[in-house]
């Protein structure tokens, strides 16, 4: 879906505001390693980098024009990957992973591969879209294709991703084996502004625009940004913030995490 990097990165502010939370959460150490699942462009990759001198950074995306963009604009170590099958040559101290994790289905396959990637006692970081996220776009996008004539292409078609409650993801964690959860929920109400269209259109209506015959795609795009613009209720954003460890076999290691909350809290 994001073959189109350049838009991408020119539209993902609001993604790297999201980051902040999550990156200021880890409390890393030099010769650490980190692995950032669903790179992107790279740029919140190297502000990881940038952040914690000395610690190694390796990002992964699934798709190659994103990690061309990321090795061409910021530099750094990328690698085009699938989670799901992904064989890493190491484990990592840190599995690091913003706004990404939603879009990788099935998810219990999905957070094994990160429990797999982990050393023992290592930390799991993520950022993923939950429970009724941009319900309101969703449903514009589909009134849309009604009215353009295009509402077969959702038959039988459901919206690849998993955006779970707290509690899912709480339980999933824990069913894949990781100790010390925490899932903290933020529900937010943004404003309808051209950017928060733009944005969505090189991101959650991927999926949507994937359904469409290309010869029309653009005529869709468009029809959906003026659609969501005549509305001025807001839109329901739905963020998980999710902390974890794989259990510790071996000697302590290094802490990733500041204040370690106690399982079930949700992070500051």
């Amino acid at each position: 879906m994001f073959a189109d990097a350049r838009g991408y990165a020119h539209h993902n502010e609001h993604q790297r505001r999201q980051s902040a939370r999550l990156i200021g959460r880890l409390q890393l150490t030099a010769g650490q390693s980190v692995l950032d699942v669903g790179c992107g462009d790279g740029r919140i990759t190297a502000g990881l980098a940038a952040r914690f001198p000395g610690v190694r950074v390796h990002g992964i995306d699934i798709s190659p024009e994103m990690i061309t963009h990321a090795r061409a604009t910021v530099g750094g170590s990328f690698e085009v990957a699938d989670l799901l099958e992904y064989q890493p040559g190491q484990r990592f101290d840190v599995v690091f992973s913003n706004s990404a994790m939603h879009w990788m289905v099935p998810p219990e396959r999905a957070y094994r591969r990160v429990f797999a990637a982990l050393v023992d006692g290592g930390t799991m970081a993520v950022q993923q879209g939950a429970a009724g996220c941009y319900r309101q776009l969703w449903d514009c996008a589909e009134e849309v294709l009604r009215d353009l004539g295009l509402g077969g292409c959702l038959a039988g078609w459901a919206y690849p991703a998993h955006y779970p409650t707290a509690a899912e993801l709480a339980e999933l964690l824990t069913a894949v084996g990781f100790v010390a959860v925490s899932v903290g929920s933020a529900r937010t109400w943004l404003a309808r502004t051209p950017e928060l269209f733009a944005a969505f259109s090189h991101a959650g209506l991927l999926p949507y625009t994937r359904q469409v015959p290309a010869e029309r795609r653009a005529e869709f795009r468009a029809a959906f940004i003026s659609r969501a613009g005549r509305s001025t209720d807001p839109v329901f954003e739905h963020r998980l913030y999710a902390l974890a460890r794989r259990p510790d076999t071996s000697a302590a290691r290094p802490a990733a995490l500041r204040d370690p909350p106690q399982t079930g809290a949700a992070p500051a």
